[in-house]
């Protein structure tokens, strides 16, 4: 058993700065079935990469927007109205569930013709392309067409699929009440993969708010649910709340303007760290963070 009444980490991921606090986080696994039957149709693959990506603590209000999964959703929706079929095959993108999905890749059948298909295409990424060109300037999508035939999803299953997971929440879901500009709750799928007739898919919620937490994760259930899939949860650390009469903190601002003659910068961390563990397990533990 631990006892404590201070602790000193030494990582705040900043020079010269103190970290206050930072979220909690909770793991999940999805996985989707499907079955497939032979195709006759012309196929595709539409692949997207080049995407800034990042850490799932920096996701933007705007999320889908620089999402690699969701922007190949997006366009997938988008074809869904024109009365077409259109049948999944695979889907591929992402690395880890607390990472931003820079790449990712959809093959497709449909009947779509293919000179109307790559007219859509274009017009839909060359408007996206120009929307995002400041803050995404590497974004780069390509449509080709694939030899190999092979089986796809259902057309049902598919657009069932389709916009039930470019539905889902994703990204900021709600700010702090008193933090400026900070996440209180965001949800980021890490990671989806296509192997042997399942989807899987990672999904990471970053919170303070327990409630809204809550809520995340059962629209999450829901939406797997209608897609006859299941959830689990894979882990979860809880998030380590400022403390505003800190007297550590009090001691370490001092010290480091003494020692610097610079004021001590603090930050809020919207990615998970230990300390939220210690300041579970060890009641009226000071926490500070410098590094």
């Amino acid at each position: 058993d631990l006892h404590s009444t201070r602790m000193i980490g030494l990582d705040s991921s900043g020079e010269y700065t103190s970290l206050r606090c930072s979220s909690g986080a909770l793991a999940l696994h999805a996985t989707i079935p499907f079955s497939t039957s032979p195709s006759r149709l012309p196929q595709f693959t539409l692949h997207i990469e080049g995407l800034a990506g990042g850490h799932s603590g920096k996701l933007h209000a705007d999320s889908n927007a620089h999402h690699a999964v969701l922007i190949g959703l997006h366009f997938l929706k988008s074809l869904l109205p024109l009365h077409h079929t259109l049948h999944l095959i695979s889907v591929q993108g992402g690395d880890a569930d607390n990472t931003i999905p820079r790449e990712a890749s959809f093959s497709f059948s449909t009947d779509i013709p293919s000179a109307t298909l790559f007219r859509l295409f274009n017009d839909y990424f060359n408007k996206l392309k120009a929307t995002l060109s400041t803050s995404e300037p590497a974004l780069h999508v390509t449509l080709s067409m694939i030899t190999s035939i092979q089986p796809h999803l259902d057309a049902v299953q598919s657009n069932l699929m389709i916009r039930t997971l470019s539905d889902m929440p994703h990204g900021i879901q709600t700010y702090h009440p008193s933090l400026a500009d900070f996440p209180d709750v965001s949800l980021n799928m890490g990671n989806i993969t296509t192997f042997e007739n399942m989807i899987h898919i990672h999904y990471l919620i970053r919170f303070f708010n327990t409630e809204e937490k809550e809520k995340i994760y059962r629209n999450i259930l829901h939406g797997i649910n209608r897609l006859q899939g299941q959830v689990s949860q894979l882990y979860t650390y809880p998030c380590w709340e400022q403390n505003p009469d800190s007297k550590l903190e009090n001691v370490l601002s001092r010290t480091f303007e003494s020692i610097y003659h610079i004021p001590l910068k603090h930050k809020y961390s919207p990615g998970g760290t230990e300390y939220g563990i210690f300041s579970q397990n060890i009641p009226c533990l000071d926490i500070v963070a410098f590094g």
